[in-house]
């Protein structure tokens, strides 16, 4: 009764599932929609229809929530809606209901842990119960090495038998810092690891050896290295920051000289104000003879003399206030490098909650499409934007940006795109049938062209708490993926899955990177 919204939180976090608990997120949920705020308002009515203790409870809650939808966008159809019972129906079936032809089960083998106290937390994120870490950890395969790095140190796993092969760790405990929410991932090239490390200088930029691990050179291009290093053939490239006082950041491309460090040259290419966060990271899609790249509201396509193509700024909201329960809306979708295909850019950025198509060659907008259930884009293929929401995976036309189909699926954990095969993936939490204390992580692969389910996979989970997973790597004939507790997330244990003789073989093991932080 003190309209006290602080109160109503700590209801929700103290009495996880009881009724007070239910009333209270009901009642954030109705201050958020009054506010407009509609994607924090289909949050709570759905940490309420958790605590729901009857089946009319839920009804009512699930009507808030559609309500809520329509008023982001009513062409998205909700849960269990009319335009549902169309052409997706079926799929929709094979989905939920577990209809479609499931394979043999793929047989896992613990490799090794990854330990987390060398992993730094952003203060204002928890420390259970989100999965933090699979943000922050890069993983980059080479034959039957598995590289791990988690913006400090960096490790060389044999993915075989998970025997660690070297570590290399960073000095200076006492300044350890790092770029919340930014997965640097590591570059292999012949024997060769080029990477980002957080020192407490700043970003540099290093370069190790594959076959021990000992550092062959390191370099801060300027401030800050704010992007992956990436390479356009024997070139290799990264973006940098340039502060320049006054709550202005230039932006550079650096060129480096790949046997030793050594800068070759540094173009300007434009300048931030008033920049949100101290950290920049920019996520960058490379072509031979531009690149574009994304980060802090803006997107601009620029080639390698430093000359900016265009330049766009992107709609987005800033939270009030960054910590987790007061912005947990912010940090559940992803930031995803823009996907360029077919003469057009698709970008999406978390803070705004929409999807846009852009001309690649002048970078002017073609459509866009917004919704508050948006996590990240996955992949555009055969005419169709495939995306990943809240609630399931989420097909759009390419041509105008029309919603085309919903396939829902509950608890997702991971999901992401093999462009070679022409296939998504994704990867499942659920119960045991008949045994409720036992779940089951479910591999799914589905046809990108027509949504139809390839294959199937069911593999025994580690518990009920470990619902956390991620990152997810292709092997030569198998996959190795890292799994984590609610309770602990920063520490991973990884697993290898051999694919059965009729299973599906993992094709590309860039496009096996984990999507999603639950994740």
């Amino acid at each position: 009764g003190r309209g006290d919204e602080r109160l109503a939180v700590s209801l929700t976090e103290g009495l996880p599932g009881l009724d007070a608990a239910g009333q209270a997120a009901e009642w954030l949920g109705d201050r958020r929609a009054v506010l407009g705020r509609f994607a924090e308002a289909r949050s709570w009515y759905e940490t309420a229809v958790g605590c729901a203790a009857n089946d009319s409870d839920r009804q009512r809650l699930a009507e808030k929530q559609a309500r809520v939808l329509g008023g982001v966008d009513a062409s998205y159809p909700s849960h269990g809606g009319q335009a549902q019972a169309t052409g997706a129906a079926c799929l929709c079936a094979d989905l939920d209901g577990g209809v479609a032809p499931e394979g043999p089960p793929g047989r896992i083998t613990p490799l090794f842990e990854v330990p987390g106290d060398r992993m730094v937390r952003p203060e204002y994120l928890p420390e259970r119960d989100f999965d933090w870490p699979v943000r922050q950890l890069g993983t980059a395969a080479a034959e039957d090495w598995l590289i791990i790095h988690n913006q400090r140190d960096v490790a060389c796993y044999h993915s075989q038998d998970g025997a660690l092969l070297w570590e290399q760790r960073l000095g200076g405990d006492e300044n350890m810092r790092s770029v919340p929410l930014a997965r640097m991932r590591p570059v292999v090239r012949g024997e060769t690891v080029f990477c980002r490390r957080c020192t407490s200088r700043g970003v540099e930029v290093a370069a190790l050896s594959l076959l021990d691990g000992q550092v062959l050179w390191n370099v801060l291009p300027l401030d800050s290295a704010v992007s992956d290093p990436w390479f356009v053939g024997k070139d290799l490239f990264v973006l940098a920051a340039d502060r320049l006082g006054a709550g202005q950041v230039g932006v550079v491309l650096a060129a480096l000289d790949p046997e030793r460090g050594t800068v070759l040259k540094r173009d300007g290419l434009f300048r931030l104000r008033q920049v949100w966060s101290d950290d920049l990271n920019f996520l960058v899609r490379a072509g031979a003879g531009a690149f574009f790249a994304q980060g802090e509201g803006v997107v601009f396509r620029a080639d390698y003399t430093g000359s900016v193509r265009w330049l766009r700024e992107l709609p987005w909201i800033a939270p009030s206030d960054r910590s987790w329960w007061q912005a947990r809306p912010w940090y559940i979708p992803l930031a995803t490098p823009p996907l360029a295909a077919d003469g057009r850019v698709y970008v999406h950025q978390p803070g705004s909650w929409t999807v846009e198509a852009l001309s690649a060659e002048t970078g002017e907008p073609i459509w866009s499409r917004t919704d508050g259930r948006l996590i990240s884009i996955l992949a555009a293929w055969n005419g169709r934007l495939w995306l990943q929401a809240e609630d399931g995976l989420l097909v759009l036309r390419e041509e105008d940006g029309r919603w085309e189909r919903l396939y829902p699926l509950m608890d997702v954990l991971a999901v992401g795109f093999l462009p070679r095969a022409g296939q998504v993936w994704c990867v499942t939490s659920r119960e045991v049938p008949g045994q409720q204390d036992q779940r089951q992580w479910r591999f799914l692969w589905l046809d990108a062209s027509d949504g139809r389910i390839v294959h199937e996979m069911g593999v025994p989970a580690e518990g009920k708490d470990w619902q956390f997973f991620g990152p997810v790597v292709a092997a030569s004939d198998g996959i190795v993926f890292m799994t984590a507790s609610r309770s602990l997330p920063a520490v991973r244990r990884c697993y290898r899955m051999e694919i059965p003789p009729n299973g599906l073989s993992p094709t590309s093991p860039d496009s096996w990177q984990s999507s999603r932080a639950i994740q």
